[in-house]
């Protein structure tokens, strides 16, 4: 005797829901095992990663600014400013931590 189970399937559209909150879960894995751990290093590489992140977002909020709201011509001495800007802590900072 054979009985006709029709299986029950998953929709496309909930696999592929499921696969982004999976990679999402992954990726942030080591974040959340930082925060939530003691260790004094981990605390450290919370900070130094907020840090580096925001130096980044204003670099790139500096760089659409000064690159891309000139000529070409004139943009020259804004880049001049963006370099010093952005290189000019490094290089007043760099003696004193050696």
């Amino acid at each position: 005797m054979r009985v006709d189970q029709k299986r029950n399937r998953i929709p496309f559209w909930q696999l592929a829901l499921y696969a982004v909150a999976a990679a999402a879960s992954g990726a942030t894995h080591p974040i959340r095992k930082m925060w939530h751990s003691g260790n004094a290093i981990d605390r450290y590489a919370l900070c130094h990663l907020t840090s580096a992140a925001g130096d980044s977002l204003l670099a790139i909020s500096l760089a659409d600014s000064v690159f891309f709201s000139l000529p070409v011509g004139q943009a020259q001495w804004r880049v001049v400013a963006y370099l010093g800007l952005t290189m000019l802590p490094l290089a007043v900072a760099a003696p004193l931590l050696v």
